[in-house]
């Protein structure tokens, strides 16, 4: 039969197995994040290289 002294060893266990899991999320989270701004940034230097520079500005002014 497991005695008091037991669950200090495992309370913190569990804890920290819940803090691992919720890491892990959020890693999980910034790598998609990190894959969409890449995306968007090859996207936007795409568009760039097609652009001339003269003709942009002078239809802004």
């Amino acid at each position: 039969m497991a005695s008091a002294d037991d669950h200090p060893v495992h309370l913190p266990r569990l804890k920290l197995d819940e803090l691992l899991e919720e890491l892990q999320a959020r890693i999980d989270a910034a790598r998609g994040t990190q894959d969409r701004v890449r995306s968007l940034l090859e996207a936007v230097l795409s568009v760039g290289r097609e652009l001339d520079l003269e003709q942009a500005l002078d239809s802004i002014t």
